[in-house]
């Protein structure tokens, strides 16, 4: 588990960002604004809207793969110009590694 310092607080767009890449719940009941991503069979994020602080958990076998993912995802949305093609295509080529590490199989 890592806890990460950002340079400004999360905000509603990034959250809705990180929907291109995976599942997003929104747990109010938690706390207003809490919301919980998961990159299927990689990492989840978790954190609150207008915090400056996330929780970021990968899983132990493929964590190697996805932290360099990770940093991408933050640098692109920061850059404010996010190649979101070379995005989605990052993110399958994240999937099929981590499907072969795990299953031995491609998605």
């Amino acid at each position: 588990m890592k806890e990460v310092l950002l340079d400004g607080p999360v905000t509603p767009p990034f959250v809705e960002f990180l929907k291109s890449f995976g599942d997003v719940m929104l747990l109010p009941d938690i706390g207003p604004g809490f919301f919980k991503f998961e990159f299927r069979d990689g990492f989840t994020i978790k954190g609150w809207t207008g915090d400056e602080t996330m929780e970021i958990r990968y899983r132990r076998e493929v964590q190697d793969l996805c932290e360099d993912f990770v940093s991408v995802l933050f640098y692109y949305y920061h850059d404010g110009r996010p190649d979101m093609k070379r995005l989605m295509r990052m993110a399958a080529a994240l999937n099929e590694k981590i499907d072969r590490r795990l299953h031995g199989t491609q998605s």
